[in-house]
């Protein structure tokens, strides 16, 4: 005997005890379920039963969130692997998500979907496309084991190579005889969806039938014939206006009586059985009830417990089926791409992102509790270092917090040389200034504007650091060569609303003084008194941080646009000249614009609390004369846009806008289109209307 053959009997395989899968293609042994079998999935479950409906639809539209890439050796995303590319646009009909989402559906509806690969003239794979069993079957071999899969659609008959399908099955259920199929949830509680079926048509038919369940009538002798035609009519079914069976109520006579014996919905237990129902058929799918929105999930759910269970619902559920589905589909691409890991993008699911507000809480509670440093706090919520910051709490002297300004120490109250009037005339709508007092008004507003603006500035040059962030480490991971061949634009690294509520908290002190002070304006303005506004200060800031929010997401969506511009402008250059021109951008974006966006949105922050302020004063009065008016006025200088002089001692009444004057003035300075509010300086001076009509 040969040495080789020696040690192919002693270690090789025994093909008598471990048979090959590659038997004789036989071709007769074609799995299931078939069409028949799909159909009535699709039927019995899907069309009749609202929670298989509502599950399938949780499937569809939740399991298909992260987008499919190949992984590098360090296990960071490659996106511009071709299995990557493939992926992101599997066919011309479909972009991924929608791809996933129909493989999804097919899982939940049979428990198989079949994802047939299109070649090219040299065997490469260009696209995808899914199938389910109602026109896909596997064949197998004498051994069972597949060798092909058939498709079959009305005359239509294909047999494809195994190589070229990748056959998915439900992570959660594989067939226990044919160990090469999946099963549905739906076949999984069957009984429980043919009973929740039938529950639901007996309430119906109790339902058409006045809520009265089957009976015997009983009469104590003879019936007359004229009765019982009558009874007939009664218990003859009619057609509604929807062409629905209902059944009128009877009426009994010659002292019949009525015996129950069918049960009525109290009897059979509605709520209870139909809730049970529910609780086993999303069982069977591995979603908790209130994720799907049930009556059992809601009866018992408080919004907290919403949240709860659709994060048990993705840990416990959708990140096993990811990491089931990963392995099945490197199974299917072995021949192509024998070493490539694909991976489920998961940094792309919301519902796994930790709480920004949550984290910072923590942050600042373990900074305060002087268990880690000031840098090791920013470093957490992705701040830079900053210098001599490797110090604990107690270390620190006090000081006002980043970026914020607090009001000036109180100082004492001197005479003020105002004009009692500061009207000179009123022409109609348009008001003549006492020129020092329309000065000094603006220059005083001006003072507190431009103070908030100062530190809102570094607030907004802050938010636009973590974009350039953001978009630069989104830049060096998809390792760029261009815009068209990136599986996630950088700009869409952005998160708005998350820099938005960053933003906002930042900036609360800063809010909060110039609130103080331009309500404090308004007030003297008019010889009106703090406590008519006292009880409603959260209202008045309420408006103040949505008028904020508003101005940073359009700020923000413009920045998100400029990057997109600039990544276009230099599709197809090397790596290092899209950044230079990025940095170029963020440049700006952190100088210029940081400051242009600061003053905007101060004025119109204070625009916004004047106009609430003034609101409240009028609440309060009586008086149609001593309502208060507001008089736009304009800064004395050359730079003052001509609509804005133009508008200079025009005034409106509360619920009134300026467009009547200036088509997209808006409420006033720093509101309205952007082409009036951007880097307006102007202000609205608050005046009883008593003194416009007596200098009218």
């Amino acid at each position: 005997m040969a040495i080789a053959d020696y040690f192919q009997k002693l270690f090789g395989r025994n093909n008598q005890a471990l048979p090959s899968p590659n038997g004789t293609q036989v071709g007769g042994r074609i799995g299931y379920p078939s069409k028949a079998g799909y159909l009535a999935n699709v039927e019995h479950g899907f069309n009749r039963n609202p929670v298989v409906a509502a599950c399938v639809g949780v499937y569809a539209s939740t399991l298909n969130e992260p987008p499919l890439a190949a992984m590098y050796d360090d296990g960071t995303i490659n996106r511009n692997h071709p299995v990557s590319l493939l992926f992101r646009k599997p066919n011309p009909r479909m972009g991924q998500a929608e791809f996933w989402q129909i493989v999804w559906t097919y899982l939940a509806i049979s428990g198989n979907a079949y994802i047939v690969k299109v070649r090219s003239a040299m065997g490469n794979i260009v696209e995808l496309y899914p199938y389910s069993d109602a026109h896909v079957a596997p064949l197998l071999n004498d051994l069972g084991w597949v060798y092909a899969y058939r498709y079959q659609s009305g005359n239509i008959t294909q047999d494809w190579p195994a190589e070229d399908v990748i056959h998915i099955q439900n992570p959660a259920y594989r067939d226990p005889v044919n160990m090469h199929k999946g099963v549905s949830p739906i076949s999984v509680a069957w009984d429980k969806i043919n009973t929740y079926n039938e529950l639901q048509a007996t309430i119906y038919s109790l339902v058409a039938s006045n809520a009265i369940p089957s009976g015997i009538l009983s009469a104590p002798g003879d019936v007359p014939i004229s009765q019982v035609e009558s009874l007939r009519a009664q218990l003859r079914k009619r057609k509604d206006a929807n062409g629905k069976d209902r059944t009128d109520a009877i009426v009994l006579g010659n002292g019949m009586s009525y015996q129950q014996m069918g049960l009525d919905a109290q009897k059979l237990q509605a709520i209870e059985t139909t809730q049970e129902l529910e609780t086993a058929i999303c069982g069977a799918f591995r979603i908790h009830p209130a994720v799907v929105l049930t009556s059992a999930g809601l009866a018992r759910s408080t919004y907290n417990n919403l949240a709860s269970a659709y994060q048990e619902y993705t840990t416990l559920t959708r990140v096993p089926f990811w990491n089931a589905l990963e392995e099945q589909l490197e199974s299917g691409l072995r021949k192509e791409f024998p070493d490539v890991q694909l991976a489920f993008d998961t940094s792309e699911v919301q519902a796994l992102q930790p709480d920004a507000a949550t984290i910072e809480a923590q942050t600042l509670q373990q900074f305060t509790a002087n268990i880690i440093t000031l840098n090791e706090a920013r470093a957490t919520l992705k701040y830079e270092d900053v210098e001599n910051g490797d110090v604990f709490a107690y270390e620190q002297q006090p000081a006002g917090g980043f970026g914020a300004f607090t009001a000036p120490e109180p100082e004492a109250k001197q005479a003020v040389e105002t004009n009692a009037d500061p009207i000179e005339s009123v022409e109609g709508r348009k008001v003549k200034w006492h020129e020092p007092e329309a000065v000094k008004y603006w220059q005083k507003q001006e003072d507190v504007i431009l103070k908030a603006a100062e530190a809102t500035q570094a607030d907004v040059a802050e938010v636009m650091k973590r974009v350039e962030r953001a978009v630069m480490k989104q830049v060096k991971a998809d390792h760029f060569v261009g815009v068209n061949k990136m599986v996630k634009a950088p700009e869409d690294a952005i998160n708005i609303a998350d820099l938005v509520r960053q933003f906002i908290a930042a900036n609360e002190a800063t809010q909060e003084a110039l609130r103080t002070q331009i309500i404090e304006m308004t007030l003297e303005s008019v010889g009106g008194d703090l406590t008519q506004v006292q009880s409603l200060t959260d209202q008045i800031r309420d408006e103040q941080i949505r008028k904020s929010t508003e101005n940073m997401k359009e700020s923000l969506n413009t920045a998100k646009k400029d990057v997109a511009r600039v990544l276009e402008a230099n599709a197809g250059k090397p790596a290092a000249e899209v950044q230079k021109s990025l940095l170029e951008k963020f440049t700006e974006m952190q100088t210029s614009r940081a400051k242009m966006i600061a003053v905007t949105t101060c004025k119109a922050q204070a625009t916004v609390v004047q106009r609430k302020t003034v609101e409240r004063v009028n609440a309060r009065e009586t008086d149609p004369k001593r309502k208060v008016v507001q008089v736009w006025l304009s800064q004395r200088d050359s730079d003052v846009r001509k609509t804005h002089k133009d508008l200079d001692g025009e005034w409106i009444e509360e619920g009134e806008t300026f467009d009547q004057f200036v088509s997209g003035a808006g409420e006033g300075p720093g509101l309205g289109e952007p082409q009036e509010a951007i880097n307006c300086r102007c202000t609205l001076r608050p005046v009883r209307r008593s003194r416009v009509q007596e200098r009218n």
